[in-house]
């Protein structure tokens, strides 16, 4: 601000007088010099507080102000000149700030932001913390299954192999960012995302949910371009199929790794559920399984069925939306289903079989479940642990 001062027309030159003593300081240079220094701060306060809009109204406003009559008794050419130069350097400064900040941003999320949350932190460049805090997130892990037996087919045919997977794992990429996830990685069989980071998300469990039945429809969509370019054998179209894993709870956010190889992405017990449950979603043969702490959070506005009960807590089936919830459909198997976690906590094995008789022919059912279920009637039925606690937990049998 000093060189700017000393480089204005008259002012410079006063200042370099007075400097090398060669005349006194004058009542009308000291208000010269008074008003351009508190006009000066006040231009600075306003880029940094309030951006470049209003520190250039405030700079307009300010040399206007030098020109009332009431000034006529000074040189306020050079507090003009002056103030145009400090709002110059100051935008300049800006313009410096704003690159490196976007920079920053662009290295740290490159491609794993939704276009609006990425613009929002180039703004407001203080919201992301890079170097560490707990959040509370919902986590995404989903893969095409069995994906080194499917390799395995394409042997001969790695060029269309590797063509399909991308084909797939962007339809899945699309959904899950579409719906304001942060894409944490990508592997050669799926991906992982999750929510509520970097920037707050107050939906984040219901945002995670929609991305996991929209990732579902992604690939109902992929399998129609396949079968549309005969690409793939219209057999091996059926083979493919996505197993997803939705967890919530704490979890550390910040970058991780080291030098140019470090990445935004959180780490914690959502994202060990996370994998958990799309590994176990084959076994019980939904195509989305969900933890309790993501259940409670939209268990009313989801259709969401009470699957089995693990080390870490209850666990559940995605099934659709809101409208699913309240279909006749959907209801009627909940029904059904539910009864049977209550006939086996009465120990009623007959009653609970028959149950799981009814629940087979119903729309929505999995076969794989109940297959389950019936192995572990068998053991409970057989030899009661005597620590049993009227669930199906595998770990307790």
């Amino acid at each position: 601000m000093l060189l700017l001062l000393a480089s204005a027309p008259g002012l410079g030159q006063r200042v370099h007088a007075l400097s090398a003593g060669m005349q006194p300081v004058s009542a009308a240079l000291a208000e010269e010099m008074l008003l351009t220094l508190l006009a000066g701060v006040l231009i600075i306060l306003f880029l940094a507080r309030n951006g470049i809009l209003w520190a250039g109204i405030a700079t307009a406003i300010l040399i206007g102000a030098c020109q009332v009559p009431a000034w006529e008794r000074l040189n306020t050419l050079a507090p003009s000149f002056a103030l145009v130069g400090i709002f110059a350097a100051g935008l300049a400064a800006a313009a410096r700030e704003r690159t490196k900040r976007r920079a920053l941003v662009a290295r740290t999320f490159a491609e794993t932001l939704p276009r609006p949350v990425f613009d929002r932190l180039v703004r407001e460049p203080e919201l992301l913390k890079l170097d560490g805090e707990t959040r509370t997130v919902t986590y995404l892990s989903g893969g095409v299954r069995d994906f080194s037996a499917l390799a395995a087919v394409f042997v001969d045919a790695p060029y269309d192999f590797t063509k399909l997977m991308r084909l797939v794992a962007g339809k899945m990429l699309d959904a899950a960012v579409r719906h304001g996830g942060t894409l944490d990685r990508v592997s050669s069989d799926g991906l992982s995302v999750f929510w509520n980071a970097p920037l707050d998300d107050a939906q984040h469990v219901a945002h995670a949910c929609e991305a996991a039945l929209a990732i579902g429809r992604a690939l109902a969509e992929a399998k129609a371009e396949i079968a549309a370019t005969h690409l793939v054998d219209p057999t091996l179209l059926d083979r493919i199929e996505i197993g997803t894993g939705l967890a919530s709870g704490a979890a550390v956010a910040g970058q991780f790794g080291a030098r140019e190889h470090a990445v935004y992405s959180v780490s914690g017990e959502p994202v060990a559920r996370a994998d958990g449950a799309k590994t176990a979603s084959q076994r019980y043969g939904f195509a989305i399984v969900a933890d309790a702490a993501t259940a409670k959070d939209v268990g009313d506005t989801f259709a969401l069925l009470e699957i089995d009960t693990t080390p870490s807590g209850k666990v559940y089936a995605l099934l659709g939306n809101a409208g699913v919830r309240v279909s006749p459909k959907f209801r009627a198997l909940s029904t059904f289903h539910t009864h049977i976690f209550a006939m086996i906590g009465a120990r009623e094995w007959s009653k609970a079989r028959a149950l799981i008789v009814q629940c087979r022919k119903l729309s929505g059912a999995s076969q794989p479940l109940y297959d389950l279920y019936l192995d572990r009637l068998d053991v409970l039925e057989n030899a009661l642990p005597a620590d049993w606690d009227g669930t199906l937990n595998a770990e307790r049998l």
